[in-house]
């Protein structure tokens, strides 16, 4: 609607200049006329497109802890200094932890 309401309005003032006598160069307004559906859903393709990549919430990353056998023994070791576990389990637990 908007394109015809533009090419009618350029062929318009074309009609009325040529009959008053003046002549001006009106081209270039048809062009951009005949193009202008194409420019607009370009660029609202285009907003739509920031738009969308702006409401994307970026990937959560999760902190995984990486726990190895030595940072296990590591803990045993102070569960027992501490007098939380007894140094039977302490040797029980390092013994599943060395054999795996």
């Amino acid at each position: 609607m908007l394109l015809s309401l533009i090419l009618d309005s350029v062929s318009f003032i074309k009609e009325y200049l040529h009959y008053s006598g003046q002549s001006v160069n009106f081209d270039y307004l048809e062009i951009v006329a005949k193009y202008a559906s194409s420019i607009f859903e370009i660029i609202a393709l285009l907003f739509i497109g920031i738009w969308l990549k702006a409401s994307t919430p970026a990937p959560v990353k999760k902190n995984i802890p990486l726990t190895s056998g030595a940072d296990k023994l590591r803990e045993y070791k102070r569960l027992l200094d501490s007098g939380m576990i007894s140094k039977e389990e302490f040797e029980e637990k390092k013994r599943e932890i060395l054999n795996s």
